[in-house]
């Protein structure tokens, strides 16, 4: 088996419906693939890189204090000049170097689409506990054979300096040179190369620190953009090259003057024709992100990049009288850039619409078809699967305990780590669909609680389902050999439908399903979506998929079974 093909045409094989029922697109309805065609994202690596204390949750403040925006000196805010979320990520208020959280974001970030990470160096530090412990972790998983986003620093103050750091601490000795984003046929860095050595300027492609406030570079690269509609920067041919897409803007420089005080003509999350839109529910629609996409889309430059994934936090000012508390980059729900999901609020709103405007984009390699039937003896050995070739792809070595400090000194742990899935396929007769799933060591016993449960989503549309699914087998298992198909009455409620064969053996499991069972006719070509999770916690609640236990795919995403 080829697992670096099986691997790309997984995530081609990826579908999904985010929680407003917006499906991403499919091979079909986005463009072929298109090789070059490039999506860069702002990636921060300073999370408690700086300072751990808290954790100040502005989000939280405001709740239980709505008018410490008044006052300055309220001990709610704490120290001035601290570093503030906004609200509260899904993986907790983490540390930049927890590596279980790292992983997580490869992981999303590979099936997203994204080719390259941006880091944010345009300060004073480039944070290298940080990302060598990224960069281990992209390397690991670009060895299974994953097409991982790889890496480019953006520098500004003392934009010499830095690279000279980076240069010597990553490119001279040729570290982790696989992970490189190359651009004209040398690694692509941002900063001033008139600040830079010969030896610097020779080595790799650059492009200009552009800040939203300035005058358009020639060769400039954009983090974020003030004038709407976004302004396209050409490489230095004068060829269209890049152009910035970003979640919220703040024109007004002061991000929190818009929500704090009503100053200023900052644009929040559901910012779109020429408004801040506030009807309800408005922020999870990300009508701003989405309005930024169209344009750019339309322009399709060489290279999209995105602002931002993880930024969170930002340090809290004293202002003017009138406008006494001030956060810069960041300030609440509505006036905040990231992506990566959230605890409450957006929640993966946003992540899924990153992916449907990715394919619009770049467009989508043809999935895997399935034409060949068999039948599989659910009581034979599992080398039958062997003349089944097409397979599913999971990432690996992803159960590993997180324990690792936070924001405060709270210890952040989850051990749901169990089975480890791998490899998955799926082949049919005229009467019986034949599901099969490896892990990585030897399955767990099957009477573990929510052990290698299998989610099939059969029917478009219907209303009685879970999150879109309609079947689940496995949450009740009866023995060894014999476990219950159930069907979702609406929500987190399931009726037996009837019971079906299986065989766990080692780190291999096969089961059978009969075709009437799930009410599909075996003389029409299939459909459907599936999804494999074991050891799901919080049931009932959909974002536990990107927490605990292992979940093929990952997320909210799911495979496509097509004929």
């Amino acid at each position: 088996m080829d697992y670096k093909q099986y691997c790309q045409q997984s995530i081609s094989n990826l579908g999904g419906t985010d929680g407003l029922g917006r499906k991403i697109p499919q091979y079909g309805e986005v463009p072929d693939r298109r090789t070059d065609r490039f999506v860069g994202l702002f990636y921060f690596l300073w999370l408690g890189q700086h300072s751990t204390e808290g954790p100040y949750d502005i989000t939280k403040i405001l709740e239980e204090e709505p008018n410490a925006v008044k006052d300055a000196q309220h001990p709610l805010w704490g120290p001035m000049k601290e570093f503030h979320f906004w609200g509260e990520p899904l993986y907790d208020y983490y540390l930049a170097d927890d590596a279980w959280v790292l992983r997580k974001h490869v992981q999303l970030l590979t099936n997203a689409g994204i080719d390259f990470l941006v880091f944010d160096t345009t300060n004073s530090g480039i944070y290298k506990k940080v990302y060598d412990n990224l960069f281990a972790i992209l390397d690991e998983v670009r060895i299974q054979g994953w097409q991982v986003p790889k890496f480019v620093f953006y520098t500004n103050t003392d934009t010499g300096d830095r690279i000279q750091q980076i240069y010597d601490d990553i490119y001279k000795p040729g570290r982790y040179k696989e992970l490189w984003f190359n651009w004209e046929e040398k690694p692509l860095i941002i900063g001033d190369p008139e600040q830079c050595s010969d030896e610097i300027k020779e080595f790799f492609t650059f492009r200009l620190n552009q800040w939203p406030n300035e005058d358009q570079k020639h060769g400039g690269f954009p983090w974020i953009d003030f004038v709407r509609p976004q302004r396209v920067f050409s490489d230095l041919n004068g060829n269209p090259e890049v152009i910035n897409v970003s979640v919220a803007q703040h024109p007004s420089v002061v991000l929190s003057d818009t929500p704090f005080y009503e100053y200023g003509g900052n644009w929040g999350r559901n910012y779109h024709d020429n408004k801040n839109d506030q009807s309800k529910d408005a922020i999870n629609w990300g009508y701003n992100f989405q309005e930024q996409w169209e344009f750019a889309l339309q322009q399709d430059p060489k290279i999209i990049f995105i602002t931002g994934w993880n930024e969170w936090i930002a340090m809290r000012f004293e202002g003017p009288p009138e406008r006494p508390v001030q956060f810069i980059d960041q300030a609440t729900l509505e006036f905040s850039r990231d992506i990566e999901p959230s605890k409450n609020g957006y929640k993966d709103h946003y992540y899924m619409q990153m992916i449907a405007q990715i394919r619009r984009f770049k467009g989508l390699s043809a999935p895997l078809k399935n034409k060949d039937r068999f039948t599989i003896n659910i009581h034979e050995p599992f080398s039958q699967w062997e003349k089944v070739e097409n397979s599913y792809l999971d990432f690996t070595n992803d159960i590993s305990e997180r324990n690792h400090p936070g924001y405060g000194g709270v210890k952040y742990v989850n051990n749901t780590g169990r089975n480890d899935i791998k490899l998955m396929k799926i082949t049919r007769d005229d009467d019986s669909l034949y599901f099969y799933v490896q892990t990585a060591n030897k399955l767990t016993a099957y009477t573990d609680s929510n052990w290698m449960m299998l989610l099939l989503k059969t029917t478009e549309g219907q209303q009685d389902t879970w999150e879109g699914y309609d079947y689940m087998l496995n949450r009740r298992i009866i023995d060894k050999s014999v476990t219950v198909l159930e069907k979702s009455t609406g929500g987190w409620n399931w009726e037996d439908v009837g019971r079906v064969s299986y065989l766990a053996e080692g780190n291999e499991l096969q089961l059978a399903v009969p075709l009437k069972m799930l009410n599909l006719d075996g003389t029409k070509p299939l459909k459907f979506e599936f999804k494999w999770v074991d050891n799901l916690q919080d049931e009932g609640d959909i974002m536990g998929f990107y927490l605990n236990g292992d979940v093929a795919p990952k997320g909210r995403l799911t495979y496509l079974y097509e004929e």
